[in-house]
């Protein structure tokens, strides 16, 4: 018996299997790697869009599959698959804020992401939110700090650890707005400009502002 949560992109697909144990606790057993025949004959049970990165999530059950899913189960189900599609979009600081805001220091849920991000996403997601990479500020716990293994002990160290050995940064720009795989920067409601991927930025430090990064080159992924 299986639960099934395939998450599509424009450029990937994956399929997560979920089980329910005796006691009714529902348990990820990992991806599938191949549709076998019990993916093909899978119940579609629900469909999720999300227009403003272009990605599908479909939510099935085996035939053999007769226990319903609870409210609080099916809600995971719903966070998890649009926090997979914000990631797979590459936007990430939509992915950090529903997994700090979203749900409520779930440990079962926060185990769930782990295992279909990784250890290296998960790892982005927190230090990016600590950092306030994504306009994120104050001294309360993050639940994005479940999204790594074991308590932070010297905080500035593993920072400095992860911008070493981190290959990308990911942060919000202000001003922006991200639709279907493209920014758009407004004013007055009017569209003024609109960037997409491999076009070339230049992101510059203000000058009152010592706490940014110098200014750089980069191109939009």
């Amino acid at each position: 018996m299986a639960f099934l949560l395939k998450c599509s992109s424009k450029s990937s697909e994956t399929i997560y299997q979920f089980q329910l144990t005796n006691s009714g606790l529902l348990e990820m057993e990992g991806r599938v790697e191949y549709a076998g025949p019990d993916i093909k004959n899978a119940g579609i049970l629900f469909q999720w869009e999300f227009e403003e990165v272009g990605g599908t999530s479909l939510l099935m059950a085996t035939q053999d599959q007769q226990d319903p899913l609870s409210s609080a189960q099916f809600s995971g189900f719903a966070i998890i698959a649009r926090i997979e599609a914000f990631v797979q979009a590459g936007v990430f600081f939509k992915a950090a804020q529903w997994t700090n805001f979203k749900i409520e220091a779930d440990i079962l849920l926060h185990a769930w992401l782990k295992a279909m991000l990784g250890p290296e996403i998960c790892r982005d997601l927190f230090f990016s939110f600590h950092l306030g990479s994504f306009r994120e500020t104050g001294d309360a716990p993050l639940n994005t700090s479940l999204l790594i293994d074991g308590p932070v002990l010297d905080m500035e160290q593993e920072v400095n650890k992860w911008l070493t050995n981190c290959l990308c940064l990911h942060t919000r720009v202000a001003g922006f707005n991200y639709r279907q795989q493209r920014c758009e920067a407004s004013e007055n409601a009017d569209i003024q400009l609109r960037i997409a991927k491999s076009y070339r930025l230049m992101a510059q430090r203000e000058a009152y502002n010592q706490s940014l990064p110098l200014c750089h080159n980069h191109s939009l992924e």
